[in-house]
């Protein structure tokens, strides 16, 4: 299963839940505010990314946070909870698997689906 960050509803998100359903993988949303990401979840985001907070935050948004040297993962990660539109909008991530997505792209998105079940999903379609 895949839990789905986002910010804010728009036409990714839904591309996303329909690539889902196509492909048989179960998933949950959740909304970034109110508390719906723990400091647990967002280490452990950061921890599946290759290129550590600016994956999630953009480049320009995380220059006038740390203008202030004495920041800390935890001052940040309660800055995402009071404004969610600091981060890039869908993050996807398997937990279990300890995959991470950021964005929907039909190509990076499908690091959730195994080798074989890939090449299952092309022979049917090349059946049908």
């Amino acid at each position: 299963m895949i839990t789905i960050y986002y910010n804010q509803s728009n036409r990714h998100l839904h591309e996303l839940k329909d690539w889902c359903g196509q492909h048989q993988i179960s998933y949950q949303s959740k909304r970034i505010n109110d508390d719906n990401l723990s400091y647990q979840e967002f280490l452990q985001i950061l921890a599946f990314t290759k290129g550590g907070i600016t994956d999630i935050i953009p480049t320009n948004k995380l220059r006038s946070l740390i203008a202030n040297d004495q920041l800390t993962l935890y001052d940040l990660y309660r800055l995402v909870l009071e404004k969610p539109t600091l981060t890039k909008n869908l993050i996807s991530v398997d937990f279990h698997r300890q995959k991470l997505c950021v964005g929907f792209n039909s190509d990076r998105i499908r690091i959730f689906i195994t080798k074989a079940e890939r090449q299952a999903f092309i022979e049917q379609a090349l059946a049908n």
